[in-house]
């Protein structure tokens, strides 16, 4: 209350005066007073105005800065939603692409009449296919092991005409030079080596 009787009293104060100097005759007075009076108050009015539309223009601004971060905050709760939602959905789609390929599955066995997968892949796809196999690669191998036996016969044959060298080492602490000699070129022979 103080502020508003602080601003009207000088103005009360002034129309008085006004008043005063019309009843005195001094018309030129009293017209500068109430010029004054009306050029402050309209003044003073401007400035209220201006104030007021600042600070309406001020919280207009603040209005639309938290309605803008509210619709942003808003938006990236939904994508962040949406996102863990794909991420807890994950195991449902791979429950799903699982049922599908069972079903695909199921749906083939049933067509070729396959009651149990291990046996009829064992009989058929397997089992026959690799006892086809081995018999045709043990016909194939005959001529091999053919030829194996004969040169294995041939080989002992040729070693049976090989002559026959003996070693008289004495293998004591003390052998003479001549024993070792003797025992060496024995060795060499054997091998194929010089006479």
């Amino acid at each position: 209350m103080t502020p508003i009787f602080d601003y009207v009293y000088p103005k009360m104060t002034a129309i008085f005066t006004a008043l005063s100097q019309l009843l005195r005759g001094d018309f030129a007075g009293a017209f500068t007073t109430v010029r004054t009076v009306i050029t402050t108050v309209f003044s003073d009015i401007l400035a209220v105005v201006s104030r007021i539309l600042t600070d309406i223009n001020t919280r207009l601004r603040n209005f639309i800065n938290d309605v803008l971060t509210s619709a942003i905050n808003i938006g990236k709760g939904i994508v962040d939603g949406i996102a863990k939602g794909i991420v807890q959905a994950k195991a449902a789609v791979e429950k799903a692409l699982r049922d599908v390929i069972d079903a695909a599955i199921n749906r083939i066995k049933d067509m070729l009449g396959i009651r149990s997968a291990t046996s009829k892949l064992m009989s058929d796809a397997i089992s026959a296919p690799l006892t086809q196999g081995l018999a045709a690669g043990f016909a194939a191998g005959v001529p091999l092991v053919e030829r194996s036996a004969a040169s294995s016969r041939a080989a002992a044959q040729e070693a049976s005409n090989v002559q026959n060298f003996y070693l008289n080492a004495n293998y004591q602490t003390t052998q003479s030079q001549s024993s070792i000699t003797t025992d060496l070129r024995a060795m060499q022979l054997l091998a194929g080596g010089v006479a």
